[in-house]
């Protein structure tokens, strides 16, 4: 997922081994698989979408409003905010 660091890793429990065969479980598994979503195109894009970092929503936000909505004196010592910390600017946008 976008935003998302660390990969969750989800345990199921189908059964017991003495309860169902190896390609039982196997059938089980996929069909939960399809119900839960996990394979559907929508999913697929919204895995695939880049990760939105400090420095990019920084920007936008200079873009967007810094830029329109303000004085050329504030537009300075505002910028000057985002400029101080540069080695931030990769961080992950939550």
């Amino acid at each position: 997922m976008p935003g998302q660091v660390k990969r969750t890793k989800r345990a199921v429990t189908i059964a017991g081994l003495q309860e169902m065969t190896k390609s039982e479980a196997e059938r089980w598994l996929s069909r939960f698989i399809e119900v839960q979503g996990v394979n559907d195109p929508a999913s697929l894009t919204l895995s695939q979408s880049p990760v939105p970092t400090f420095g990019s929503a920084a920007t936008a936000w200079k873009e967007r409003y810094l830029v329109s909505n303000k004085k050329p004196s504030s537009q300075r010592s505002m910028s000057c905010e985002l400029t101080q910390n540069p080695g931030e600017a990769e961080l992950l946008v939550s």
